[in-house]
């Protein structure tokens, strides 16, 4: 018993160097577990922001492809009212030249 006594400051020393221990290996450890999660947060953030930036190019992207098409459905519009126009001069031109012809024909015929 009296060994133990004796001891007993010597193992009240080890366990206080132990929890000195313990306590030293925490705190690196949750700094290095807080720094983790914070490079994480901030990685998590670049790319919330990097998906917002993309979404809102998406979303411009559809606004100018919506804008080119009703341009050129306008411009559809344009040519198949001209197209329309040509082949109306054509079939004028075509009667007036048949006319011309009949008149030129009339016209030698005296």
């Amino acid at each position: 018993m009296e060994d133990e006594a004796n001891d007993k400051p010597l193992y009240k020393a080890k366990v206080r160097a132990y929890r000195a221990q313990v306590a030293s290996l925490k705190q690196p450890d949750d700094n290095g577990r807080r720094q983790r999660l914070l490079n994480n947060h901030a990685k998590l953030q670049a790319s919330s922001q990097r998906l917002e930036e993309s979404h809102r190019i998406a979303l411009e992207s559809q606004a100018m492809g919506a804008d080119i098409l009703n341009s050129l459905r306008s411009q559809r519009e344009t040519l198949t009212r001209t197209r329309d126009t040509v082949s109306e001069a054509d079939s004028n031109i075509d009667g007036a030249s048949k006319t011309l012809k009949n008149m030129s024909r009339w016209f030698n015929f005296f």
